[in-house]
């Protein structure tokens, strides 16, 4: 659906048929959390609300910025901190399935210190369970404790959509670089993820700067280079994969093996 701007919309904690007026959100507590002239972005940061008014179930917002709004799209709070739980019911709920079905590796979204990690390592143990958390580095507050993070988890995945959202997006190269650097420095794996080949939604082929995004990634020392929306829900999954491991495979090839090797 179109949000236009100019127009209000709500985000509601009930259970409501969503439309161009309000949708429904899975965050119980956002209202409370959340005060007038908040700024609240959806979709990857793609629409841009400004908060009216907040209480009882319901946000009152004001578009400022419009676009299309899908089922299930992220929403971030850049002007102030969500008290939100990195490791919620559903996702106790979720973990018990996976563990059940032997799931190789644990995805923990918004990570925002080693604390998460360490609820999560718990409730694994609980469960005599032993599967490697990967820490999902997408808030602020995850970068201001990443050496605890790093230190906590098994490994760490850049998710440059929300962090492109938490942070100034001339920053997310930078902060990349860091992560990375990081995390090889502790051998710990790091994945490098999100709009990779964007482009492959719709197209057969990527942009060159996609292609030189993949490679740089690879260069400055990522272990594993991930697809989101390009396999999940494009047009061609089949061939954003094909692609991602041709232009892999070619930047291998002339990988400065020797150089991470050496490094101290």
């Amino acid at each position: 659906m179109a949000l236009r701007r100019g127009e209000t919309f709500f985000l509601t904690n009930r259970e409501i048929m969503g439309d161009a007026t309000g949708v429904s959100v899975s965050y119980p507590s956002l209202p409370d959390e959340v005060k007038p002239g908040d700024t609240i972005l959806l979709a990857d940061g793609t629409i841009e609300l400004q908060v009216l008014k907040s209480g009882g179930q319901d946000v009152q917002c004001r578009i400022t910025v419009g676009g299309r709004l899908t089922s299930h799209k992220g929403i971030n709070f850049p002007t102030r901190t969500i008290l939100a739980s990195a490791f919620t019911k559903k996702d106790r709920k979720d973990l018990l399935f996976g563990i059940q079905n032997k799931v190789d590796l644990i995805g923990l979204s918004f990570v925002k210190d080693a604390g998460d990690i360490e609820t999560v390592k718990n409730f694994l143990k609980k469960a005599s369970a032993d599967i490697p958390i990967i820490a999902k580095i997408e808030r602020k507050e995850s970068l201001e404790h990443i050496d605890d993070i790093l230190s906590a988890a098994d490994g760490i995945m850049v998710a440059r959509g929300d962090l492109g959202v938490e942070t100034p997006l001339e920053r997310i190269p930078q902060v990349q670089k860091m992560l990375i650097r990081k995390a090889n420095a502790l051998g710990k794996p790091v994945i490098t993820a999100t709009q990779m080949l964007r482009s492959m939604v719709d197209h057969t082929r990527p942009t060159r700067a996609e292609v030189t995004d993949v490679v740089n990634a690879i260069y400055d020392g990522t272990d594993a280079i991930m697809l989101s929306e390009e396999s999940a829900v494009g047009q061609f999954p089949v061939e954003s994969v094909q692609t991602m491991a041709k232009v892999a495979q070619a930047a291998e090839e002339e990988f400065p093996f020797d150089q991470f090797l050496q490094k101290d």
